[in-house]
């Protein structure tokens, strides 16, 4: 997806939850990426920290476009100390991580009494269109590799396969395109398919209520995307927005309030474990 359409995309989703968070808060951002909606948060006047895993090697793009300075960690151990936000927020992250409980753990130990946490996440809808246009997608990616006069063309030098890099053969070009033409899943667990479930309102919900959390509201982001973008900037948000009147929302929004701190239990042989009986 162009990071122009993503940060776009992004701008749009945090509009629509600006209602959830209240005037002049503490908030963390998990899996901040470029930082796009933690400045915006910022703007609004919210106090703002942000925190992402390091960018693999070969998707770097994030790094380059970043416009806000994220806190790099492990992906489960927050570096704060405990109650330290009013709000934890994550938008299209929670599918990404391997030990989701482990990490929900860490979100209930900063969060203060009588805050909560908003994550924006995929949906069922996304996904089975993401596999609907994913190679009409990746046939208008190839294409866009091999007429003449696209940007990438242009970057070739003459007389080179069209769409290779430098020191690239066709043999290596064509594996790239055998790797590429996989339809592979998003998330951390299960295929393509199977995630048409578990990114289900209630797949997710499960997920959630696991670690203790209350759900206090559920609504969607009332827009239609796919992974990869089929159309891109060509549909406006509007358009997009009629869409998933039709075609559901890619995204579910969850209001979820921290489980109840364990209050410990002192007995007198608890006090006194040595004392003979």
């Amino acid at each position: 997806m162009q990071l122009d359409h993503l940060r776009t995309l992004r701008r749009a989703e945090l509009a629509m939850i600006r209602d959830l968070l209240p005037a002049n808060s503490h908030v963390l951002e998990i899996g901040a990426g470029a930082g796009w909606q933690a400045r915006e948060m910022t703007r609004d006047g919210h106090l703002v920290a942000a925190v992402d895993v390091e960018p693999r090697d070969d998707d770097p793009a994030y790094s380059q476009a970043r416009v806000w300075p994220v806190i790099r960690y492990d992906g489960y151990h927050l570096p704060f100390a405990d109650g330290t936000f009013d709000i934890v927020f994550s938008s299209n992250v929670l599918e990404h991580v391997g030990r989701l409980q482990t990490l929900q753990r860490e979100m209930a130990r900063v969060v203060r009494p009588g805050g909560q946490a908003i994550h924006i996440v995929p949906s069922s809808s996304w996904r089975w269109w993401s596999i609907v246009s994913f190679y009409p997608g990746l046939l208008r990616l190839l294409v866009s590799r091999l007429i003449p006069g696209t940007r990438r063309s242009r970057s070739t030098s003459s007389g080179r396969n069209p769409g290779c890099r430098r020191g690239v053969g066709r043999a290596g070009w064509l594996q790239r395109w055998m790797h590429a033409a996989r339809l592979r899943r998003h998330g951390e667990t299960g295929t393509a398919w199977s995630e048409i479930y578990t990114f289900s309102r209630h797949a997710w919900k499960r997920r959630l209520t696991a670690g203790g959390w209350t759900i206090q509201e559920h609504r969607t982001n009332h827009l239609c995307y796919t992974g990869d973008s089929l159309f891109g900037s060509a549909l406006g948000l509007d358009t997009r927005s009629r869409l998933s009147r039709l075609l559901g929302s890619s995204c579910h929004v969850f209001v979820v309030r921290p489980p109840a701190p364990a209050v410990a239990i002192s007995t007198p042989a608890l006090q006194d474990s040595s004392r003979p009986w």
